[in-house]
């Protein structure tokens, strides 16, 4: 698959600098909140932890390739709070 440049972003404007995981993938962070970083292109889950290892962000988006994705012009990914288990 090719890579694409996504900047996530938590819907609240907070969380700057929190390690992001792709695709439950919670060994190795693919980037920081609100820093350009490569990603696969195709259907990728973004969340964030928090202090008990559980998912507390989130957004599943699809990130095309397009010919102006670039570092200073990536696709924005807004996460959105997770709801706690058991509470719909």
């Amino acid at each position: 698959m090719a890579l694409s440049w996504v900047n996530v972003v938590r819907s609240d404007g907070a969380g700057e600098g929190e390690p992001v995981y792709v695709d439950a993938n919670y060994v190795d962070a693919a980037g920081v909140v609100g820093k350009p970083f490569k990603t696969e292109t195709g259907e990728q889950t973004f969340e964030t932890l928090d202090s008990h290892q559980k998912p507390d962000w989130r957004k599943v988006q699809t990130i095309d390739r397009s010919r102006t994705n670039r570092k200073k012009t990536p696709v924005v990914v807004v996460l959105e709070p997770v709801e706690p288990e058991g509470i719909p």
